[in-house]
């Protein structure tokens, strides 16, 4: 148990560590909100995409890619979310407030703290393979997301082409749809680019993290109320425990259960 303690431990601490220091940053006025806007965009359109990209052209996907996991992962995730907008009418005081602890309780934050925790447990082949889940619940997740805030506010329905433009215009979805078949024709770039592009990937987390610790406001924390407090602990502590007790019974196991893990057991995405 100690062992598992201390290794839990030392995959956790480097990227809260990172986190915090945003805090830090911020109190002590080295960064600001505008850099917090800008550096949390570069991330999101260039850095990020660049470092999913990069992961997966190096793989062997007949290794990597894993049907059944990412079939698990979609599968999962659409139970957790119809539980949770069932409980919410039960749970929420008033119907508009459904839509967000739902949102709060399901969605997590796959693109910079499950993606470095896949990385930082199982390195370059657990970030590919993190890459992948990625890929298929954050489609889940955009759609899903979409459809719950509309209906809790009760206001009209995005046209369908307009939801689907928004989720393949996504530069994460896009990296990975241009990383896949880049893989599978084992294409390799020219060492100029890949270094390049490598300069820009490097960055991704440690300003992602800064960023996030940043924006993290501690007085709002204090005044957090009883829907925040569920929704944190059905995200972080009910919902993973369960559908990971259910991907084990389906028999996952290995990385492939390990990532999962750290995917669905990422804490809340805040937008």
């Amino acid at each position: 148990m100690l062992e598992a303690l201390l290794f839990a431990f030392n995959a956790i601490a480097p990227i809260f560590t990172v986190v915090i220091a945003g805090t830090g940053f911020r109190r002590l006025g080295w960064i600001d909100g505008h850099f917090v806007q800008q550096g949390s965009k570069l991330v999101f359109n260039v850095a990020l995409p660049l470092l999913i990209f990069l992961n997966l052209i190096k793989l062997d996907l007949s290794v990597t890619f894993d049907p059944q996991q990412v079939g698990l992962a979609v599968l999962l995730v659409l139970l957790g979310f119809l539980a949770l907008w069932w409980f919410s009418a039960l749970h929420a005081p008033a119907p508009e407030q459904r839509g967000v602890w739902v949102q709060g309780s399901f969605r997590g934050n796959l693109g910079i703290v499950g993606i470095a925790l896949c990385a930082q447990v199982y390195g370059e082949a657990g970030l590919a393979m993190g890459a992948m889940l990625l890929g298929a619940i954050t489609l889940i997740y955009n759609i899903l997301s979409v459809w719950v805030l509309q209906r809790s506010l009760s206001v009209e329905s995005l046209p369908l082409s307009q939801t689907v433009r928004g989720v393949f215009s996504n530069p994460l979805i896009l990296a990975i749809l241009l990383g896949l078949p880049c893989a599978a024709a084992e294409l390799q770039l020219p060492g100029w680019l890949d270094t390049a592009g490598h300069y820009f990937a490097q960055m991704t987390l440690p300003l992602a993290l800064i960023c996030v610790g940043a924006s993290l406001s501690l007085d709002v924390i204090r005044r957090a109320g009883r829907l925040a407090l569920t929704a944190t602990l059905a995200r972080l502590l009910v919902l993973p425990g369960i559908q990971l007790g259910l991907a084990a019974a389906f028999g996952l196991n290995g990385m492939a259960l390990g990532t999962l893990f750290l995917m669905l057991a990422s804490p809340t995405a805040t937008a």
